[in-house]
């Protein structure tokens, strides 16, 4: 699993490919069974230099199409090509400033396992009830992955600042092709949870107050558990 990969790599375990990245923007998963092995793994991520490689495509094109491509005046504070490469394009200079055309891991890189399926993400939006202004619902959706089973028996508990919000919620969920499925739920916070609305510095007391917001994924027939938390805020927008 390559959360984050700045930008074009090869990727091995134990000397032997399980997969490429070109892409800085998404996450990547391989499939690394059959290449680990018991004790000590290696896992190499060699990167290639971006401005090389953006220049190389460009040259395809060109090649391919019978195009001439736009070519920018290289100079000492800049890089050209960035449209032929999905990095971010402020690393290729900018009109504030010069190119630092960055590469590397730049988020977590790792392996996991699982027999069931991995809570992958959780995103959460917040919004004052609209027939209570002083309480806050929140919209957690939930974003489940398995390899293998079409169909998912599941347990949800979502807890904030360890208080609990939903408790041994049970849902069956089926995947789709790529294995994957979302589950939203809309959940009133209780009136005896105070919630302080987040606020810019110095703006109010208790500025910038965020929360922690823990959702587990577990299931009735496995002690196997997936979880996932992060910190939230609650603000209007006017």
């Amino acid at each position: 699993m390559a959360d984050g990969i700045d930008t074009v790599s090869t990727v091995t375990i134990n000397d032997e490919l399980i997969g490429r990245t070109d892409n800085q923007f998404i996450r990547y998963k391989f499939d690394v069974k059959k290449v680990l092995k018991l004790g000590p793994n290696v896992i190499r991520v060699a990167i290639q230099s971006a401005p090389l490689y953006s220049m190389e495509r460009a040259k395809q094109y060109e090649t391919q199409y019978k195009y001439k491509v736009f070519v920018c005046n290289k100079g000492a504070d800049n890089e050209c090509y960035f449209d032929f490469i999905r990095k971010m394009a402020a690393s290729y200079s900018w009109d504030w400033g010069p190119a630092f055309p960055t590469q590397g891991i730049w988020k977590p890189i790792g392996i996991e396992a699982y027999d069931k399926a991995v809570l992958r993400d959780v995103m959460v939006d917040t919004k004052p009830n609209p027939k209570n202004s002083s309480q806050w619902v929140l919209t957690v959706s939930t974003y489940v992955e398995s390899a293998s089973l079409k169909q998912i028996d599941t347990i949800l508990d979502i807890s904030l600042d360890d208080k609990i919000l939903v408790s041994k919620q049970k849902h069956s969920l089926k995947t789709d092709s790529l294995g994957s499925v979302k589950l939203d739920m809309v959940i009133p916070i209780p009136q005896h949870i105070p919630i302080s609305a987040w606020y810019p510095n110095g703006v109010a007391n208790r500025t910038q107050q965020l929360y922690k917001l823990r959702v587990d994924l577990s299931f009735p027939d496995s002690t196997e558990q997936s979880t996932q938390t992060k910190r939230i805020g609650f603000r209007t927008i006017r």
